[in-house]
């Protein structure tokens, strides 16, 4: 399973997507296989503004809790954040791509 998470302090300062239309205009990192123009979303075809392009979900997680923008990551990479409240889920009802990790 995968979740859309993104920095505590850079929701406080640039605000909380509330839908996946939202995402428009946010800073997106996204992973290598990930269509370069679009988040990575299950169904939807939402241009992104693309900041980075990783090969390795450590280090978009890294970039992530960094501020650099908003990633998918797969859950077992992104839940230890989540739960010390460094990174925050971002609409938990979006459809991420499943993938081999």
């Amino acid at each position: 399973m995968h979740s859309t998470g993104w920095r505590r302090e850079c929701l406080t300062a640039h605000g909380t997507p509330r839908s996946v239309a939202g995402l428009e205009g946010y800073r997106a990192i996204l992973l290598q296989h990930d269509a370069p123009r679009y988040w990575p979303l299950l169904g939807e075809h939402l241009p992104c503004r693309r900041v980075m392009t990783c090969n390795n979900i450590t280090f978009a997680r890294e970039a992530t809790l960094a501020g650099a923008g908003i990633c998918g990551l797969p859950v077992m990479i992104s839940e230890g954040a989540v739960r010390s409240g460094r990174l925050v889920e971002l609409l938990p009802e979006a459809r991420l791509p499943v993938g081999e990790v």
